[in-house]
């Protein structure tokens, strides 16, 4: 403690008659002694270590000797709002995704992208569905506290999916949001955060962590399940894919053709969904046989919009090609004879393209009328994805494949255009036969079939 600073302990009594220890210290200045609180901000403090810390501190700014004047720190000033600015997350957030909304704009300009229209409608719908009626209420000052991170999350871990024709009553057997849900409204929530940080409503964006993802492997079909679904008879693929109670009669082939392409050619739901007239190809070869293949380069999102390809950019459009078997063709022209000559859509259910519902259902359908075990297994439509990466990924090379698939990791060539993209299926003509053997394990289990019958 040294001979300058002497410590000693004082007792203070509230108001209610409850007494206090605390630690103050004495000091000669000039003849005068002078009584100081021994404690950090001016305060005397209750625990004598901390006061001893205090008078260790004083005695190394003795030692030290006199310091430097700091330079003066100008205080940086926060500009404020304009007047009648947002008071709460509502009046700000309410416009923030409305078509032609400034911050899309400087994004667009200042990132060189634009985001997509189904992506604008995604945060959209989840500000106007959940987030807005929840938080539209609070003054920018909530979102600053501690706390807010965590009462964000515990909203969201109890939070339900909204139906689909909303209605102001919850419905009987609530749906949980995913895990997918919950980090797009986190990623929603953040955006908007940030934009309200830019125009000077809060000093800070809090953290959000985002949730672990629960998404499962789907399970694939085999030889004999493929044989099952897809027959070449029309009227044997009429029954596996039509309604058991009878009704829309003769779709039966309509989801049987369009399950087989999806199948053989690995489409994603809404590329299989969005499949039109134009994107099939047919050439016949020098050699006299005929080249088939699908152009891929186009969605139906589930809002039934046309939409470029998952993780399309202006710079790259993630289009590809894909070779379509003797035996997907053969199928898709039995489902072509029951139609008349179209333009657009292929798929067309009761005049409207097929909803990504639609296809669930009736891909369910024709996996428990062919009589395909699914207990115990994940068998959704993007299954087909999965069976045709599986099978052909043990007939084709890695790149082929990737192409085919549209799983490319490296950058894509220059932007395709529809020329460039049938030369692309012509050097990929001498990789029909692999094409061709995704059939052949299941035509095997036909021939199996009829020989045991």
């Amino acid at each position: 403690m040294g001979e300058k600073y002497h410590l000693y302990r004082k007792y203070s009594e509230s108001k209610d008659g409850k007494k206090t220890a605390l630690w103050y210290y004495w000091y000669w200045d000039k003849g005068k002694r002078i009584r100081r609180a021994a404690g950090f901000n001016g305060r005397a403090s209750e625990l004598k270590r901390i006061a001893q810390n205090f008078i260790d501190h004083l005695i190394m700014l003795d030692t030290a000797g006199p310091q430097p004047e700091p330079e003066p720190i100008t205080p940086q000033v926060l500009r404020l709002p304009a007047y009648g600015a947002p008071r709460t997350f509502k009046e700000f957030a309410e416009t923030l995704y409305q078509p032609g909304a400034l911050h899309l704009k400087r994004t667009a300009l200042t990132d060189g992208k634009q985001i997509s229209e189904e992506t604008r409608k995604g945060h959209l719908s989840r500000l106007d569905n959940y987030l807005i009626p929840k938080w539209g209420g609070c003054k920018w000052a909530a979102f600053e506290q501690v706390g807010f991170s965590d009462d964000f999350i515990d909203w969201l871990v109890d939070l339900n999916r909204i139906p689909m024709h909303k209605v102001e009553t919850p419905t009987p057997d609530p749906v949980p949001i995913s895990n997918a849900q919950r980090n797009c409204l986190i990623e929603t929530m953040t955006i908007s955060l940030r934009e309200a940080k830019r125009a000077r409503h809060i000093r800070t964006v809090p953290e959000i962590p985002r949730f672990s993802r629960q998404s499962r492997h789907q399970d694939t079909l085999t030889d004999a399940e493929l044989a099952k679904l897809f027959p070449e008879d029309r009227a044997q693929l009429e029954k596996v894919w039509r309604l058991e109670d009878g009704r829309d009669h003769a779709t039966g082939i309509l989801f049987g053709a369009m399950c087989c392409l999806g199948v053989s050619a690995g489409l994603r739901s809404g590329e299989l969904r969005g499949v039109s007239v134009d994107q099939i190809v047919r050439q016949k070869l020098p050699n006299g046989g005929m080249l088939c293949g699908l152009i891929v380069d186009k969605a139906l999102s589930s809002k039934q919009d046309i939409v470029g390809l998952k993780k399309a950019t202006d710079e790259d459009l993630r289009v590809r090609v894909v070779v379509l078997s003797d035996k997907t063709m053969r199928i898709l022209d039995l489902f072509l004879s029951t139609i008349s000559p179209r333009e657009g859509t292929l798929f067309l259910h009761r005049g409207v393209p097929i909803r990504k519902e639609t296809l669930g259902k009736r891909w369910a359908a024709g996996l428990r009328q062919a009589g395909i075990p699914t207990a115990g297994r994940r068998l959704t439509p993007h299954s087909m994805r999965y069976t045709f990466n599986s099978r052909m990924r043990m007939l084709l090379n890695e790149q082929t494949l990737q192409e085919a698939i549209g799983h490319k990791d490296g950058e894509m060539t220059a932007l395709y255009d529809r020329p460039h993209l049938e030369e692309r299926l012509h050097q990929l003509a001498d990789q029909r036969g692999a094409f061709n053997k995704f059939w052949d394990g299941a035509e095997a289990a036909t021939l199996k079939q009829v020989n045991s019958d």
